[in-house]
Order: C-alpha cells, then sequence, then structure tokens
C-alpha cells in the first residue's frame, strides 16, 4: 500500500510491526495527556496541515520520484510538530476529531464521500489547533489534493 500523503491507521488489538511501520502509543503519563486520545493523534497524523509539513520539510523520501514506495523516517517522525492543547477551544477540537476518526473506522467503506466529508472536516478542526489563518489553509488545500 502506497499513497501520497500520511497515513495511519488504528487497532485495539495485539499487534507486532515489521521494520517498515512504526507504532505509536500514549504514554503512561495519564496527566500530562488527558485530552489527546490516540484517535486525536491519528487525525491530527492524517491530515492535510501534517502532510504539506512533512513534504515541506522533505520528510517523506522518495514523494517526488515517481518510482519506490514513499517513506517517513522514524526520526523524522519525531519532529512531528504537535499543537498546544491549552484551550477549551482546542480541547473541543479534540473531541470533534476523536468523533470523526470514530466514525471514518466504524465505516467499512474506506472510499465513501461520507468519509471523504469527515476528513475535510477533521482537517479544518487541525488548521483549527495550529491556528492556522484563512490564507494558510489556502496554500495547504491547493497543495494537498
Amino acid at each position: 500500500l502506497s499513497d501520497n500523503r500520511i497515513t495511519g491507521t488504528y487497532t485495539d488489538e495485539f499487534v507486532c510491526a515489521e521494520l517498515s511501520l512504526y507504532i505509536i502509543t500514549l504514554p503512561n503519563l495519564k496527566d500530562k495527556w488527558e485530552s489527546v486520545s490516540l484517535y486525536s493523534i491519528l487525525g491530527i497524523l492524517n491530515s492535510s496541515v501534517q502532510t504539506f509539513f512533512f513534504r515541506k520539510m522533505g520528510y517523506i523520501k522518495n514523494y517526488d520520484l515517481k518510482i519506490g514506495t514513499p517513506q517517513i523516517r522514524l526520526n523524522d517522525l519525531r519532529k512531528l510538530p504537535f499543537p498546544k492543547i491549552d484551550s477549551d477551544v482546542s480541547k473541543n477540537n479534540l473531541k470533534e476529531i476523536d468523533l470523526y476518526v470514530a466514525k471514518i473506522l466504524n465505516n467499512s467503506d474506506e472510499t465513501s464521500s461520507e468519509n471523504d466529508v469527515y476528513r475535510k472536516n477533521i482537517d479544518e478542526l487541525v488548521m483549527d489547533l495550529y491556528e492556522l489563518n484563512e490564507e494558510e489553509k489556502e496554500v495547504i488545500k491547493s497543495s494537498i489534493k
């Protein structure tokens, strides 16, 4: 499976990953991460904002090449800029992201138009988390298609 954007998924099952996959788990520091769920992280990671950032920074290897599979190195993944979650608005945005991610995961038809709407809503919520202005949002939207 290959895509032209960051693609993450979620499972609540016990899994073992090959070297070409990364597994993200929440740390045991519950106080520090009380507002952030794995669904929130998944929504942010799969957003156009993160794909735009990773492309611009050159972190997606083989992206511009027409051969090979796009790759992200673990060291680059660790550079993921995560938005500050320090207001009621940002916490509410995370809750909405969680709801949309759950809807996507519960919909077995990955290509459904409903899922496209959910992804666009997630993108808007993530852009708001990063406090992007309308011009910045348009730059991202026009470059990620």
